[in-house]
């Protein structure tokens, strides 16, 4: 049986190292990073004994070592904003983007998401995600990685040098891949402006997260993998649990950091997006939130269900809480025109949904 609170997809029976057993599957698998090499050990281990080797991804993991590429070297049909350039080796996507950028404000590495449908919440998900929506969003870039302790602190230094105040992040003696925590609301917000950029939306993270497909999880609907112990509490350097990582190369979207994202939180904003012609472009959350204190929470809530979420109150620094940044690219780049989610059949063409409001005054 599953503990108390773990979806039982994720439960494993314990197998003894010296019993280990192979599960082969038929190849190809439909995604790279559920792919394997398997080679056989030379004697005198025997022919029982395998070296398995996962396929390498395609993205390095390692952002410490990124030189942004120099202008003009990825051949692209579209025009990046200034202050970011295409990242080294990258390709290009269909619509004529870079499949990696780097924002030099703060050094970061994001991933572009193509332009289309994105499932949000789930029909057997918990309570305040259901029903499932489909929205149409907008192509867009969001960090590979979870902003980190070292990235804070470029925009804490240059507060500093401009006799602005800034906010101390609660582990800001951390090492420096660690996700930023206690980073209330507002001063995220403020961040992801200061780059350049903006919170993503909860639509925006569940489609990086869960893919074109809809998955429960970024690495698809199976079981959670980890190479040492991990719990939904667990909180480690970013991108250390390379199974963490969805189809577009996003890590750390399940486990991890919770992180906010721009909508106010209504239990019933899901069910507003089945059935709102808002909802089905550029979905931003519910309207007129019940309570307008609130922002949602994402991610390594209670399981490693994507779907989940919940409010916290926006004013407050949690030590749990921290939060990662898009890169938005504007109308016209949400693929073909006249494209009806299945929940809202029979609509006309919606108006872009607007965005949260901002904090009022200093209240963060």
């Amino acid at each position: 049986m599953a503990p108390a609170g773990e979806h039982p997809t994720n439960v494993f029976a314990y197998v003894a190292p010296a019993s280990v057993n192979l599960i082969v599957a038929k190849a190809p698998l439909p995604r790279d990073d559920e792919q394997f090499v398997v080679t056989q050990a030379a004697p005198p281990e025997g022919s029982s004994h395998f070296k398995v080797t996962e396929v390498p991804p395609p993205a390095t993991a390692n952002t410490a070592a990124i030189t942004p590429a120099a202008p003009g070297t990825a051949t692209s049909t579209n025009v990046l904003p200034a202050g970011f350039l295409p990242a080294p080796g990258t390709d290009m996507s269909p619509e004529g983007w870079p499949r990696r950028i780097v924002c030099q404000i703060d050094g970061s590495l994001m991933a572009y998401i193509p332009p289309g449908p994105a499932k949000l919440g789930s029909n057997s998900g918990p309570a305040n995600a259901r029903p499932e929506a489909t929205v149409l969003l907008d192509g867009y870039y969001i960090n590979v990685f979870e902003t980190t302790v070292a990235e804070y602190k470029r925009y804490r230094e240059e507060m500093k040098a401009k006799n602005k105040n800034s906010f101390a992040a609660i582990n800001e003696t951390a090492g420096d891949r660690q996700p930023v925590l206690g980073i209330p609301w507002g001063v995220a917000s403020a961040y992801a402006k200061w780059s350049g950029r903006e919170l993503p939306t909860e639509a925006e993270y569940e489609k990086a997260a869960r893919g074109p497909d809809g998955f429960r999880a970024p690495w698809g609907d199976s079981r959670a993998v980890w190479p040492e112990p991990r719990t939904p509490q667990t909180i480690a350097p970013v991108g250390k649990f390379v199974s963490d990582r969805s189809i577009y190369g996003v890590f750390d979207l399940a486990g991890n950091a919770r992180e906010w994202v721009a909508d106010w939180h209504d239990d019933s904003s899901h069910a507003e997006a089945a059935k709102s012609r808002d909802g089905v472009k550029n979905w931003a959350g519910a309207k007129k939130p019940k309570i307008t204190s609130q922002h949602t929470v994402k991610g390594s809530i209670h399981d490693w269900d994507v779907t989940a979420r919940e409010g916290r109150l926006m004013t407050e620094k949690f030590p749990d809480v921290g939060f990662r940044t898009v890169l938005r690219l504007g109308a016209g780049n949400a693929g073909p025109q006249g494209v009806t989610p299945p929940n809202a059949p029979n609509t006309k063409p919606a108006t872009p949904n607007r965005g949260p409001n901002p904090p009022r005054g200093n209240s963060f």
